[in-house]
């Protein structure tokens, strides 16, 4: 504790020095070798732009001047000469300019070292730029330059005025950029130059000599030394426009540079009436403007930036007209005509224009040809006398004349269509008369209007396919209209017993369609083929009626294609022959594979052998056919196989009957047993059967599967357990032990 109350001690104690050390020494400001309106520029200044309208930045050595405004003596940088701006820095120094500014260096008995701006050192470039403007001016014009630097002086953007006495700007190189709005410089006094030192200039400008006199100056990359009082960069532009003075028309305006030269045009207005054109008056200059004259332009020239040239006309007595046109309505043609006749003109010569309408006429365009006119339409035909060297124009008249539209009808064709249908368009379907040679009806609409076809929008075009429309009166006749009804026939075609050739025994439909006055066919690939899939115990058959393409139809109609049927028959027969004196009839019963009921009704004869059985020999029954031979005849048969054969109206079935001799009666032995025949009483006594012979005692065979009892097996299970659980026991005891 002792020692850090020791350190903490002597601590407090330097601070304490070091307070009152600084306090008793005080602060001094960094001074920099600029000087603003007699103010040298420090680092506790340098920054209060809104205050000063001044600041300076140290680092990049930028002077920035907003909205500056100063008019007094400045910084005394030697014994009795003073700049208003003033700097002494071998770094080069660039002045930005923003808003306005004035300097003026106000010393009422200048000296030449007395400056607006100054840079002191030759090593040292000075950069002015920005975009504001700066006014640099010299109080006492026979003081010095206005912008003076040792060193190189560049003019990179803004807008800056210099005026001094012997001289405007002075720099060992002066170098104007095209990047500046402009740069303007004057010396006041008569040995005075605008410039001292080379000047680069990117953009072309103007000089003054001592009498006022400009010339251009080109632009120049390399440098060069100008010997004028004044110049100015870029060089001024002015608005060139030509004054009517009371003429007629308008001739455009034209951009001068000051310093250049403008040759007087001829003049392009129209005269008053009753004067002449002589010569221009070019405001500023004295001098009689007659055309071809050149004019050197100098701002004198120019009032607000606008040079006026304005035409000169004297009085003249005029031409007359004494032959009047006259103008007479046409109708189009296609082809152009002569709109008025001619007219007869006294100390001058007749001149005709088109113009837009009767009240204002035309300035420019006027000529000796009479026009002409092509198109349907309302034409103003203007006219006058056109006086000669010594006599003006006389006044305009005009002349109305009418070209009216040429009449053409575009007539509907006839046209018959079917129901449903609408009829055909285009200019295929009209007729166009009265069209002008070389015209062609090029598009029409045509619609269907009250039972009628009725035409409109037409368009006529000429060879070149330009629209000649609206020369025309189009008159639209609407044409005939008739209308054919559609009809149409259903045509069925049905199989029975069997199917079409190309399968399935549904029936086939064909709609014939056509309208009124149509003939209706079948073709030959609606007509189904048939005749070779047949149903069972059928084959092929015919059409009711047969199909074919020459028949035409007018109604409905059904065609049916038949398989005849091919029935098979079989017999049955109720035993397996007959024997003779049995007494017993022998009975077939026939069946038909197809509509079995009509077996019965389709029997026609039975025969024995290929001998017919006579009616009385056997009988028939219904119930497909029950034929039953009878007893007595069949006794009259001879015993073996005899050939049955049962005729039918399509067809006959067959077969094999046989007879055999009844059957010897035997009489059993007396010692013989008696036996039980099938059809023996249940109570007559059996005999006995015999006792077998002893045989070897079969072994037991043992019961598997479900015949065992289940007790022994849960037995068994339960036992298996609980030695189980003794070993288990045992075990664990030993393990214990």
């Amino acid at each position: 504790m002792i020692n850090r109350t020791k350190v903490l001690a002597c601590l407090l104690l330097c601070l304490v020095f070091a307070a009152a050390c600084t306090a008793a020494l005080g602060t001094s400001a960094t001074q920099y070798p600029l000087w603003i309106g007699g103010t040298q520029v420090t680092d506790e200044n340098c920054g209060s732009l809104e205050e000063n309208h001044w600041k300076y930045e140290p680092s990049s050595h930028t002077l920035t001047l907003k909205d500056y405004s100063y008019n007094g003596l400045g910084y005394e940088y030697t014994a009795g000469r003073n700049a208003a701006i003033y700097y002494n820095g071998t770094d080069n120094l660039t002045i930005l300019l923003e808003g306005t500014n004035s300097v003026i260096q106000g010393k009422e008995w200048a000296y030449d070292e007395d400056n607006v701006i100054r840079s002191a050192k030759a090593d040292c470039t000075v950069t002015i730029g920005g975009s504001g403007s700066l006014n640099a001016e010299m109080y006492d014009t026979w003081g010095g330059p206005a912008i003076i630097c040792n060193g190189p002086l560049v003019f990179s953007g803004g807008s800056v005025k210099a005026i001094g006495g012997s001289g405007g700007i002075s720099a060992s190189k002066v170098t104007i950029k095209k990047e500046i709005v402009s740069v303007g410089t004057q010396a006041f006094l008569d040995s005075g130059k605008a410039f001292s030192g080379t000047v680069v200039n990117e953009v072309s400008g103007v000089g003054y000599d001592r009498w006022k006199q400009p010339t251009g100056i080109p632009v120049d990359k390399t440098g060069k030394t100008l010997d004028y009082k004044e110049a100015g960069f870029p060089s001024v532009q002015f608005k060139l426009v030509y004054d009517p003075n009371g003429g007629f028309g308008t001739m455009e305006s034209e951009t001068v540079s000051e310093g250049g030269k403008v040759v007087l045009p001829d003049c392009g207005f129209e005269p008053p009436e009753g004067r002449k054109f002589s010569h221009w008056e070019v405001n500023g200059v004295d001098l009689i403007g007659e055309v071809g004259t050149e004019v050197l332009i100098t701002r004198s020239c120019a009032v607000d930036g606008v040079i006026k040239v304005k035409a000169i006309w004297p009085e003249k007595p005029s031409a007359t007209v004494q032959t009047v046109p006259r103008g007479q309505d046409k109708s189009y043609t296609g082809s152009a005509v002569a709109l008025v006749s001619a007219g007869k003109a006294e100390d001058g010569t007749m001149q005709y224009i088109l113009g837009k309408n009767a009240e204002d006429a035309p300035v420019f365009g006027w000529g000796e040809e009479i026009p002409t006119g092509t198109d349907a339409g309302t034409y103003y035909v203007w006219y006058r006398a056109a006086g000669d060297s010594t006599h003006s124009h006389s006044g305009r008249k005009c002349v109305t004349v009418v070209i009216s539209p040429k009449v053409v009808s575009v007539t509907a064709k006839a046209q018959t269509v079917m129901e449903g249908s609408q009829p055909e368009t285009g200019v295929g379907y009209v007729d166009a008369d009265g069209l002008a040679d070389g015209h062609t009806l090029s598009a029409v609409t045509l619609k269907v209007e009250n039972g009628k076809i009725v035409p409109s929008a037409a368009r006529i075009t000429d060879n070149e396919e330009q629209d000649m429309t609206g020369n025309y009166d189009i008159k639209y006749v609407p044409g005939s209209l008739t209308v054919r009804d559609g009809v149409s026939v259903k045509v069925i075609f049905r199989v029975v017993n069997g199917e079409w050739d190309q399968g399935g025994s549904d029936d086939m439909e064909a709609v014939l369609t056509g309208f009124e006055g149509d003939t209706l066919k079948l073709k030959t690939e609606q007509i189904p083929g048939a005749g070779t899939k047949p149903a069972a115990s059928c084959k092929a058959g015919s059409w009711d009626v047969t199909p074919d393409t020459e028949t035409v139809l007018t109604q409905d109609t059904v065609y049916v294609y038949t398989y005849e049927e091919d029935p098979v028959y079989s017999v049955t027969a109720e035993g397996d022959g007959y024997i003779q004196g049995s007494g017993k009839d022998f009975v077939f019963t026939v069946k038909r594979s197809i509509r079995d009921a009509v077996t019965f009704d389709s029997f026609k004869s039975v025969t024995v052998d290929g001998k017919p059985v006579g009616e009385g020999n056997y009988s028939k029954t219904a119930g497909s056919l029950v034929l039953t031979l009878k007893a007595g005849y069949l006794d009259s048969l001879a015993t073996g196989e005899h050939k049955i054969v049962i005729t039918f109206e399509d067809g006959e079935a067959e077969a094999t009957l046989t007879v055999s001799q009844a059957a010897p009666v035997t009489t059993a032995p007396a010692t013989a047993s008696p036996t039980l025949s099938p059809t023996a009483s249940p109570t007559a006594s059996p005999t006995p059967s015999p006792t077998p012979a002893p045989t070897a005692t079969p072994r037991p065979v043992p019961k598997t599967g479900d015949s065992g009892h289940p007790m022994i097996w849960i037995g068994l299970i339960l036992f298996s357990l609980l030695g189980l659980l003794l070993c288990s026991a045992a075990w664990k005891a030993s393990r214990k032990k």
